[in-house]
């Protein structure tokens, strides 16, 4: 890479870079650069393949040779008589430099393989000429771009004389968009260095709107360096109405919606600025769907992206068409760059469902399964590396809709989705809430079941803590779903609802509970407040036992009678009936314990609520 930067200016710029890399199977490293005082630039470097031992090599090019490209033949300075081995070290001091005092010589030093498996020095000096036969095409004078080009264009280049040597007898010529081969035979005398600006005879072809390539050439008996005899430059004939459509996105390969959002965006590559164009589309041939624009687009501005709705799909394979047309009302006088076209499997018997996983501040520890009801993997994603804290994604599923599901969120972590709270939810096409994340304190998993036809699947259970003695009201209850759409709304008469699924300040007695998701499927979930104590006795065989209870920081939970379980999962929830921690009792001899501390959290009541239906 070259960086140059002008007289009085502050910016560096790339001037020329290119990569050298002969197709010969050997492997160049440990390169050393430089350029002399003219402009010319050497490079040597160690040589390793298949049949050839560490060796030395040397290329350059000359400074007015084509950018990018190391011209000058490549040169084995020192070849390597034997690999290298036994030692850790090669090619430390491998480097590469221009005499100070001519500001002409390269002086390059590095290793080489020897006969005896050890490696040697060698120091090379060289310096970079002219080659004493060699003319250059060196430039394009005309045409140049313009909007007003047309079939009958003069053609002017710049021949010179590179070498050491005068030349007078040589032949140029030129090739313009790989068409016909125009030559010319030239009797010019030119001392070295000295250039001639060739007319040609024959003009050129420049009317098409667009880009046209021309080769230039320069032929001459005995000329040692072929590197600079061609020069390729491209001529624009540049439009006033150019309108080109940059992007096309939002068709996957396969789909089941009727109707697919897609995202468009398109450039002015004229010289007008545009007003007005034709934004059209076309599935199968079938009937052009025309949307007008109409914002200002200025000269080499590009458009934000243009959501638009593309419907009408057939079942199976659909060929999708967009272009644009009809610049300011005028034809688009570049047509190559209106059109692009995509092509997409759409199955209309299939039920289009859209999943959206929003993250907490750690998306590295969140990923997810979704399985059909038999086990098969439909689909999987994450962990998220490199997603932005409290971001989501999205992903559509086309789903048998007679079909039912089970979707599974992961936490690498164990403590489910919950600082900053993220969800997940699966929706129709309708837009239907076929599942919901229910508690982002879901640990290391949840899995959630559902159907790909939407129904109502309202469950929800209800924990009961009875009053303390006779008369009192201070009973509670806890409600708890188990599926449906979520954001559920609670109610003890069926009319007025609320947000928290704890109801409090209840006396004895039968309630019924009124759980409604974000579909607006309701279900009824009925509850006996009766008179409580510390110690339940769910049945015969269990016992949950909470001591001292109340107190102030730590308790004891106790759960006798599960002898199956080595562990059981639980989570403690506060009055609002939101999760603050979830624990684990471990099993110690015949009793399921764990000890509890509230100290980090207010005064109060709070739930506990067992992961086992028992």
């Amino acid at each position: 890479v070259e960086l140059r930067r002008l007289p009085g200016e502050t910016e560096w710029f790339v001037y020329q870079e290119g990569t050298f890399a002969p197709d010969d199977g050997n492997h160049r490293f440990l390169g050393g650069i430089a350029m002399d005082g003219t402009g010319n630039i050497g490079m040597a470097y160690s040589v390793v393949g298949e049949d050839k031992f560490p060796s030395l090599a040397l290329t350059g090019r000359r400074a007015g040779d084509p950018l990018g490209e190391m011209t000058i033949q490549e040169f084995e300075f020192m070849p390597g008589a034997g690999s290298v081995v036994g030692v850790n070290r090669f090619g430390d001091y491998s480097t590469m430099r221009v005499d100070p005092v001519d500001d002409q010589s390269f002086w390059f030093t590095s290793e080489y393989g020897l006969a005896n498996t050890l490696w040697a020095t060698r120091i090379a000096g060289f310096v970079i000429r002219r080659d004493t036969v060699d003319m250059a095409s060196t430039a394009l004078t005309a045409p140049t771009d313009s909007e007003f080009l047309g079939t009958d264009e003069t053609i002017k280049a710049v021949f010179t004389n590179a070498g050491l040597v005068d030349q007078q007898l040589f032949q140029v010529g030129y090739v313009l968009d790989q068409g016909a081969v125009v030559t010319e035979d030239l009797d010019v005398l030119l001392a070295p260095g000295d250039s001639y600006e060739h007319t040609f005879t024959q003009t050129g072809d420049f009317s098409a709107f667009g880009l046209h390539e021309i080769e230039l050439f320069v032929n001459l008996d005995g000329d040692t360096n072929p590197f600079n005899d061609t020069l390729r430059r491209v001529i624009e004939r540049i439009p006033r109405r150019d309108l080109y459509l940059q992007k096309f996105d939002g068709l996957n390969a396969m789909d089941c919606k009727d109707t697919v959002l897609v995202d468009i965006r398109f450039a002015n590559l004229g010289l007008d600025t545009l007003f007005e164009a034709k934004l059209n589309w076309q599935i199968n041939d079938g009937p052009v769907t025309t949307i007008p624009w109409t914002q200002m687009l200025v000269p080499n501005g590009q458009s934000p992206l243009t959501e638009v709705a593309i419907y009408g799909f057939e079942q199976g394979l659909n060929e999708v068409k967009f272009y644009t047309s009809d610049p300011n009302g005028l034809d688009d006088q570049v047509t190559f760059n209106d059109t692009l076209v995509r092509s997409i499997e759409v199955s209309l018997d299939l039920e289009p469902v859209l999943l959206t996983v929003k993250f907490d501040f750690f998306p590295e520890e969140t990923s997810w399964e979704l399985r059909s009801e038999d086990g098969t993997l439909v689909g999987a994603g994450g962990p998220y590396e490199g997603f932005g804290s409290f971001s989501q994604v999205r992903e559509e599923f086309c789903l048998d809709p007679e079909g039912c599901y089970v979707f599974t969120i992961f936490d690498a972590a164990g403590d489910g989705i919950t600082l900053v709270p993220g969800y997940y939810s699966i929706t129709d096409g309708a837009g239907n809430v076929l599942a919901y994340l229910l508690n982002p304190a879901f640990g290391s998993e949840e899995s959630h079941s559902f159907c790909a036809t939407f129904a109502c699947n309202v469950v929800a259970t209800a924990n009961v803590v009875g009053v303390t003695t006779t008369g009192a009201n201070d009973g509670s209850i806890l409600i708890s779903p188990v599926s449906g759409g979520g954001a559920f709304q609670y109610s003890l008469d069926g009319q007025n609802f609320q947000q928290s699924n704890v109801f409090e300040n209840l006396g004895v007695g039968d309630y019924t509970v009124t759980v409604m998701d974000a579909n607006g499927c309701t279900a009824e979930v009925t509850a006996t407040v009766g008179l409580g104590t510390a110690v339940d006795q769910v049945a015969l065989d269990y016992a949950i036992e909470l001591f001292p209870n109340p107190t102030e920081e730590l308790f004891r939970l106790n759960v006798t009678g599960l002898s199956d379980l080595q562990f059981l999962n639980f989570q403690i929830l506060d009055a609002a009936g939101k999760t603050i921690q979830y624990k684990r009792l471990q099993r110690y001899n015949a009793v399921l314990t764990a000890q509890l501390s509230l100290r980090a959290f207010p005064s109060g009541m709070y739930f506990i609520k067992f992961d086992d239906p028992r």
